[in-house]
């Protein structure tokens, strides 16, 4: 943003120190040069920026966010201001398309009417250069709409017609939602993902999953029923690489798929030395989720549920079928004896690489790793001794403020802030591990926290239950979760399983944009209460004040007259005057049935445009002149009638 007001500034100083000359119509040239570099520099734009943010499917995003920002530069004249309305409608349209900002609705309105106002101001400063060229004297606007172009729309009209447009959209928009409702679950799409987005924990993220990206916004929408022997972490996807505060999936792991089975999770149940068994049934109540997650590692489907899914690279089941979903039943298993945990195994981490990764995690996550594990005797105490640090020194709250740009999610989290949400939780506790040399994942799911249960006694899993934890792999146990937020203090109204959809007039967004929007308007009504005192010293006690009282009452009786005469024209003729329609041209149309009253008729007619069109004021023998020809217009009618 600081980019932009930099360069509008910059546009500002070209613009006073050019003036009138024709350096200021190389603006297109300028404009161009600088849409043609966000096009072909995009790679380079983007290198630019600390933390990128334009990658993947969001490239072309990127590339009209540059054509603004490089743009604003060069905004000299309207013609190349009003051309940056191009990018900013196709940015808001892919952002409502995608629907990834709640906001978005909000300023696009605000983008409207500063739009819609912007283009009625520019018509004009080019309708009076236009004039002025043409050899007319035209002064300035507000000469001008007091004369020749009295009844031509200005900025207020444009302004009304904007909020109009809101005003519909507003009204009307629930309502054709509401009527889709029915049928937008058939329709699928997958929007682009960056790494700076905020997305549901547990929804699968192929792009890689950003943490630290700031307040999450949970609902009670329930996602999932599952009938299971106790509450139990619901495995939805596992990530395997840290980059930059970005969990990536796992990217060679189909390289592992055979005939014979999965070999991670083939290793995973052969290590279980004390499984506990269970069955469980999962019914997915989301459209467009297909993925049921595992509470543990699957042992067995049922034949229906292995005819409806199949286990993904991510660690879930996805289902063949479209929505509604089939119920998910089948038979899973978990180590049932924390005292049989001693050492990790270290074939996964032969087996996936990513799991034991220790060139991303910060030099300083790594030595307070090392030192909160210092005297341990096995490699589960370090695991539970770096737990415990974790639960002791952070706060968990789902409104903790975004993670800098700049600096390492985790190391923030760990050394300055000391407070987040599960995601910073997990993947603090995952890379603490993998740097004493644990094998560790990062994974994303959902935990039943308030236990909701309907009457066939399934949990209830809503939204807010979104969670993510770590797992780490035993040798005597397979992989088994440590959740570093299960003992840590919680933020008042940030707490595990909270749900904070406020409605959105108490959001953050639309608390400030209110905030700017009266601060605005009441600068505007500042402004025009100045202006009202100024004209008032003009106009108190000087004599042309009450000249300014018979005008404004002259021209009221010139619109009752004017009123009456097109009424009369009416009655001979059978129809009301078109929109786009002139007094004269509509006497002429009623020429034929007027007779010999159409001279009057276009008499009177032309009397109207002379008073209403002519650069002169009005006076009251004027304006008497025009009653009596309409008085005469009447009579001629009632005189053929008789």
């Amino acid at each position: 943003m600081w980019i932009v007001l930099v360069g509008t500034g910059v546009s500002s100083v070209v613009v006073w120190l050019a003036g009138d000359s024709k350096f200021i119509l190389a603006d297109t040239t300028a404009y161009t040069v600088a849409a043609l570099t966000a096009i072909v520099g995009i790679a380079t734009l983007n290198s630019l920026v600390p933390d990128p943010i334009y990658t993947g499917l969001l490239l072309w995003p990127g590339v009209l966010s540059w054509m603004l920002v490089l743009g604003s530069f060069t905004v000299w004249r309207d013609q190349t201001m009003l051309f940056q309305a191009v990018p900013s409608i196709a940015l808001f349209g892919l952002v409502g398309c995608y629907d990834t900002f709640r906001a978005s609705v909000v300023y696009f309105f605000i983008f409207l009417i500063c739009e819609a106002i912007l283009l009625s101001r520019a018509h004009g400063r080019a309708m009076l250069r236009q004039a002025r060229s043409s050899g007319a004297e035209a002064l300035e606007m507000s000469v001008m709409r007091r004369g020749p172009w009295r009844s031509m729309a200005g900025p207020e009209w444009a302004l009304a017609s904007a909020l109009t447009i809101v005003l519909i959209s507003t009204v009307g928009a629930p309502i054709l939602r509401d009527s889709a409702s029915g049928f937008s679950g058939l329709v699928h799409y997958t929007p682009p993902v960056s790494p700076l987005m905020q997305t549901s924990l547990a929804t699968p993220n192929r792009e890689g999953y950003r943490v630290g990206t700031g307040p999450v916004t949970n609902t009670r929408t329930p996602v999932l029923r599952a009938e299971l022997p106790r509450p139990m972490y619901l495995r939805s996807f596992v990530y395997g690489a840290y980059q930059q505060g970005t969990w990536l999936p796992l990217i060679h792991s189909a390289e592992m798929l055979n005939q014979n089975g999965y070999p991670p999770h083939d290793l995973a149940l052969s290590t279980i030395v004390h499984p506990f068994s269970y069955r469980f049934k999962i019914e997915p109540l989301q459209v467009g989720n297909p993925n049921v997650p595992i509470p543990g590692e699957l042992l067995s489907l049922a034949p229906e549920s292995n005819a409806a899914y199949y286990m993904n690279l991510g660690g879930s089941l996805v289902s063949h079928v479209e929505f509604p979903y089939p119920v998910c039943e089948g038979e899973a298993e978990m180590s049932s004896d924390e005292s049989a945990l001693d050492a990790a195994d270290p074939q996964m981490g032969r087996l996936i690489p990513e799991y034991m990764q220790t060139a991303a995690i910060p030099e300083e996550v790594v030595a307070y790793a090392k030192e909160v594990s210092k005297g341990a005797h096995s490699d589960y105490a370090k695991a539970t001794a770096i737990l415990q640090a974790i639960e002791q020194n952070e706060k968990y709250n789902l409104n903790a403020a975004a993670t800098p740009l700049g600096k390492d999610p985790v190391s923030y989290f760990l050394f300055e802030s000391h407070e987040g949400y599960c995601d910073l939780f997990a993947s603090s506790m995952t890379l603490m591990a993998r740097a004493v040399g644990l094998p560790a994942r990062y994974v994303t799911g959902y935990y039943p926290f308030d236990r909701t249960q309907d009457s066939e006694g399934r949990y209830v899993v809503k939204q807010d239950e979104a969670h993510a934890w770590c797992e780490i792999f035993f040798r005597k146990g397979g992989w088994v979760v440590f959740d570093a937020t299960e003992g840590a203090a919680e933020v008042a109204g940030g707490e595990r399983g909270t749900a904070n959809d406020r409605p959105f007039w108490q959001a953050g967004w639309f608390i400030v944009t209110v905030v700017f929007a009266a601060a605005g308007l009441a600068g505007y009504v500042g402004y025009l209460g100045l202006g009202a005192l100024q004209r008032l010293r003009r106009t108190w006690g000087n004599p042309e004040r009450l000249m300014v009282k018979a005008q404004a009452r002259l021209r009221t009786q010139l619109r009752r007259q004017y009123l009456a005469f097109e009424h009369e024209v009416r009655r001979s003729l059978g129809r009301p005057r078109r929109a786009g329609e002139t007094i004269l041209e509509y006497t002429g149309a009623a020429e034929g049935r007027l007779l010999h009253r159409a001279g009057v008729a276009k008499e009177t007619g032309l009397a109207f445009v002379s008073v209403f069109y002519a650069p002169r004021t009005l006076d009251a023998a004027g304006v008497e002149e025009l009653t009596a020809k309409v008085r005469a217009f009447k009579q001629t009618r009632r005189s053929s009638q008789a």
